[in-house]
Parts: structure tokens; sequence; C-alpha cells
């Protein structure tokens, strides 16, 4: 699993990946060239919480939110240093199904005995029921779903009820003070459709965020977020006229872009687009990938791209797994399940493919031969009967995919493979 948060004024980008019982931090270190930082959650959390099950990183990048079975720890990348319960007590009493930040605010998704939840919010410098600001009650069970943008709060409940909530601190939020939460009201939208029951709901960045906004707070509420249905429909939901525009379907994930302070084109945060500011970008289960811009006046499909068109199928490949933008947005990288990972451009075209292409036919029945832009691995034996994939540079699927600050390099992760990272160098 790879999460990856743009750092505001021009810091440099986490990328992230989640294991069992760490992280796998990538920034860009101070000559340029990117760290890798194997973040272990301490062993005093995960001796009882194993194993890491919910991860949220700040917009600011500087904290990171981790949930195993109880209780949250929190990790502050300047001080290097994590924050955990002070009473096991009340660790136990915390179940987390999804974490979100606010401004300096870490809120927990909380469940309840009897299926209820909660939403607790605490503040970043302490985790205790004294410092508590806010215990929401979360009416209907589990949540569809819950995002954040700055102090702006999405839920959504079952059957498709949608509340969003402007979060204000009441207060000084310092410890020598006694800060409270409140959740404001903005809106509300209860929508009986013929479509399929949601999975994912997004609020859809707006371009309104400002420098002043540094900690991740938006001038203005949202007025559309993403929509991931039963079946992988992929919708934009107008949350003022009701209205939902479908985009796409066979989705199985999707990301979203945040406006770069003081520049119209967007820093790609759990999505990108390679020439839109808001967009939305699709994994589809068939093996391609597909890219959606969100011009001002509408959304509409700009692009498929396949890799079926050199040989490969989807038996060979399996579905996408991974996908990631290079930093300056003019390449996407693509990563399967099952077996191998390209690079397109934003034109489309393919720049790298690490399965070897055939000149028709699957991997196992047809004619294969490396081509020129894929990179080999010297076979380990030459009378070996492993097949094509013995001359590739990945030996699996793809678990994820990061780049580096500048885009030369692509670093992957492969499926079942917990030490094994590939590194590939680009040129431009």
């Amino acid at each position: 699993m790879v999460e990856q948060r743009r750092v505001v004024h021009g810091s440099p980008s986490v990328q992230m990946l989640q294991g069992a019982d760490r992280l796998l931090l990538v920034a860009e270190g101070e000559d340029g060239v990117p760290t890798l930082q194997h973040l272990i959650v301490p062993s005093t959390y995960m001796a009882t919480n194993w194993p890491v099950r919910h991860v949220a990183v700040a917009p600011t990048g500087q904290d990171i939110a981790v949930a195993g079975k109880r209780g949250i720890t929190l990790y502050n990348t300047a001080s290097r240093k994590w924050r955990v319960f002070g009473d096991i007590r009340q660790e136990r009493q915390v179940a987390a199904t999804a974490l979100l930040w606010l401004p300096k605010i870490i809120g927990v998704c909380n469940e309840l005995s009897g299926g209820k939840h909660e939403l607790l919010f605490y503040p970043r410098y302490h985790l205790d029921n004294q410092s508590l600001l806010l215990r929401h009650p979360l009416p209907g069970g589990a949540p569809l779903a819950l995002d954040s943008q700055g102090d702006i709060l999405l839920e959504a409940a079952a059957p498709f009820d949608v509340r969003i909530y402007r979060a204000v601190v009441v207060g000084e939020l310092s410890p020598l003070k006694s800060p409270t939460l409140r959740l404001q009201p903005l809106r509300e939208l209860s929508t009986m459709s013929y479509r399929r029951p949601p999975l994912c709901l997004a609020l859809v960045p707006s371009l309104a965020c400002t420098p002043s906004n540094a900690d991740g707070a938006a001038s203005s509420a949202p007025t559309r977020c993403m929509v991931l249905r039963v079946g992988g429909e992929l919708s934009i939901l107008d949350l003022a006229a009701g209205s939902e525009q479908t985009l796409s379907n066979g989705v199985e994930n999707f990301w979203l872009t945040l406006p770069k302070h003081g520049s119209g084109k967007a820093a790609r945060s759990d999505a990108s687009n390679a020439s839109q500011s808001n967009g939305a970008q699709s994994k589809t289960a068939n093996g391609s990938a597909g890219a959606t811009p969100s011009p001002s006046d509408g959304v509409k499909h700009l692009r498929t791209l396949l890799v079926s068109d050199w040989g490969p199928s989807q038996e060979d490949t399996g579905g996408v797994s991974s996908l990631a933008w290079s930093p300056d947005e003019k390449a996407l990288a693509v990563g399967w399940s099952a077996r191998g990972m390209a690079v397109w451009s934003a034109s489309g075209c393919r720049l790298m493919c690490t399965i070897r292409q055939g000149k028709g036919g699957t991997a196992s029945h047809g004619d294969w031969h490396s081509s020129l832009p894929s990179p080999t691995l010297t076979p380990l034996s030459l009378h070996s009967a492993a097949g094509p994939k013995q001359l590739e540079a990945l030996r699996t699927g793809v678990a994820g995919l990061c780049w580096d600050h500048h885009g030369y390099s692509l670093i992957a992760a492969e499926n079942g493979s917990a030490r094994r990272l590939v590194q590939f160098t680009m040129a431009k």
C-alpha cells in the first residue's frame, strides 16, 4: 500500500509504503537524492496491537498516525519521536476503523460495542481523554466513508447520506489551555438512487486554498466529491445540486489532486492529472489505466492505456495494483498485481515496460522476445524452465511504486517480498 502527500510551501514530498510493523518513508535528501527510511512502529505498541491496519499522513507531511488492533500512535518527522496513550486502559477503548487529519488534530473513527461508532478528536500533542477535543456519535452504525480537506470534514452514512462539517476550534490549541472542537454543519445531502451502494467518497480539492492555509485549512467548502460504488462505477457528485455524473466503470481505486499554493497547476496527492489541475485518475480491473481530467465546464474521459496491444493479457498481468505520477506530472507508472510494471507519458506513449514483449498470444503460449525499452536481468540458469519471467527485472507483481523528487528514479516494491525493492533510473 502506498501513501503520498505533497508538503506545502515547496518542502519535499513524503511517500510511504505500509507494512505489518513498519512504514517505509521515501523523501528527498539535502542533495536531491531520495532517501529511504524504515520507520519501525515501537514494539511497546505493536506487541499487543499488531498488525498496522490504518495509516494517515497529515497534509503538511510532518505528522503520521498509525492504528493497530487497539489505540493509535503518532509520529512526528521533525522531532523523530512517537507519541502513544499514557493510559493503557484508554488505549484499549479505541478500536480505530479509520483515521483522518484536521489541522494539528487527529480524528479517529472508533468502533464501540453493539456496532456503534463515534469520532474522537485529539490534539497531536497529547493522546489522553483529558485532552479529548470532541466525542462525536455517528448515527446509523459504521460510516460508508470519511474524508477531510483542511478544516472540512465529510461523513457518508447508509444508504447514501452525505454530511459536510467545518471543524471549529474553540480556544487556543495548546497544552497550557483547554480547547474544544465543534463540528459546524455546512451541508447535508440525502440521495435515493438506482445506483449501487458507495464504497468510498473523497472531497474534490478546491482551488481556493491560499498560502495562509498552510496547515491544510480550506478557505471555502468543497462543492464536489468523487464517489466509487460497488462494481467499480466512478462518478462525481455535485454537493450543491445533488446531481451525479458517471466518469468510468471497472475502477478499483482513485486519487485526487491538491492545488499547489501560488499556482494554477495541481500537485499530486493520492492522485494526479498530467494536463488538468483538478483531475481524477482510476485503476481498472482489466490491466489498463485511465486518466480523466476535470475541466471547469464538466468531466470527460481522456484516454485509456492498455498493455494488451503488445502481447500481455489480463491473465498475465492481473489487475492494476499501483499507480504513481512523476513529480512533473509528465509520466505515469503502472504496476500490476501478478506481473511487472510499465511507464507511460502523459500523451499515452509507452516509455518502458518490464514485461517481455510478445508477438501474440499470452506469455505462456505466445512467441515472446525482449523489447528494447524493457530492462532485463541475467538469467539465473540458462537451462531454467521458469519461462520469460526469469529475464525480467520484477520477479512478481508490484505492491507499490514511488518516484524520487526529481522524477529520475522510480522505486518498485514487489509483492510477497518484505526486503526487495527495485530501482529504475530514467532519462529525460
